[in-house]
């Protein structure tokens, strides 16, 4: 806030606050006025993000039938669930995330892709974090009825979402197995693209995957953000990838894999070979941050 405001008007926290004290701005009725309005909205906005997260009768019994069929809980050692078992619980978790917000996704791809057209950088983050957020909050809202039923802990599922999402390939199959339950809730008619554009948007995205790795294992490393919100974090960085892929090539990543089946590219050398390179990209990043520890 204090490098926001030096930025924006020349000075820092510290100094609206000498200033504050300096001009009794404590009593001013425009000022208090104000601050009880800003109050008023953010108690507004609260209640919103309560209600987000509110699931109706019907999917919390679906819910609980779904986490009934996975069975008893399977644990390690290391206090974390097998990670079959974190795989097939989260996909569950994605299930009902997709069926409660799903329908609001491709209105929201359109307005986010039109604001970065326009060169409305804050209008399209807030529009990026918005629909993040309503997943998110809809995600902890199923994972709180999922797990409770099962009676696995929350420090439980916290160890092993951040174990298993920061180990580059169970992470990768993770994202495989997500990507199938998408597909299977709501299938998407892709565009033929040729052989050059599939490469192109590889190289696009692995490169954006990278970065998101990186930025994500940071985060964690240096407790900037909660274990349990990693997948936020990555929800939000795939959005705006997604955009700005189609910003600079006019290409549209949910193309890539039905395209990528179609013309038989799945054991491609150049696309394996782009996919290895940025693999060992991430690996030499977390084996640099491993030797400085």
């Amino acid at each position: 806030m204090s490098d926001a405001l030096e930025l924006t008007f020349g000075f820092d926290l510290n100094h609206l606050i000498v200033a504050t004290q300096r001009f009794n701005l404590e009593e001013n009725e425009e000022l208090k006025s104000f601050r009880n309005l800003v109050i008023a909205q953010k108690q507004t906005e609260d209640q919103a993000m309560q209600n987000m997260g509110k699931l109706d009768d019907e999917m919390i019994a679906a819910i609980v039938n779904d986490g009934k069929a996975l069975g008893e809980p399977q644990y390690k050692q290391d206090g974390t669930m097998t990670f079959e078992f974190f795989l097939e619980s989260s996909k569950v978790c994605l299930k009902y995330v997709q069926l409660r917000c799903g329908h609001s996704q491709d209105e929201l791809v359109v307005l986010r892709r039109q604001a970065l057209e326009e060169g409305d950088e804050r209008k399209f983050e807030s529009l990026v974090l918005a629909q993040a957020n309503y997943e998110h909050i809809t995600l902890e809202a199923v994972q709180v009825q999922l797990y409770s039923s099962l009676k696995v802990p929350r420090q439980v599922f916290e160890k092993s979402n951040q174990v298993y999402l920061l180990e580059p390939t169970r992470r990768q199959r993770y994202e495989e197995e997500m990507k199938s339950v998408r597909v299977s809730l709501k299938p998407y008619t892709a565009n033929e693209l040729t052989r050059e554009q599939v490469v192109r948007i590889v190289k696009f995205m692995e490169g954006a995957k990278v970065e998101a790795q990186k930025r994500v294992h940071t985060l964690v490393r240096t407790q900037q953000v909660d274990p349990g919100n990693m997948n936020a974090v990555i929800t939000i960085e795939k959005m705006k990838a997604d955009d700005r892929l189609f910003k600079e090539t006019g290409l549209d990543a949910r193309d890539l894999d039905p395209n990528i089946v179609r013309l038989q590219l799945e054991n491609d050398a150049e696309i394996k070979a782009i996919v290895e390179e940025h693999e060992k990209i991430f690996e030499a990043f977390l084996a640099e941050k491993q030797a400085e520890m």
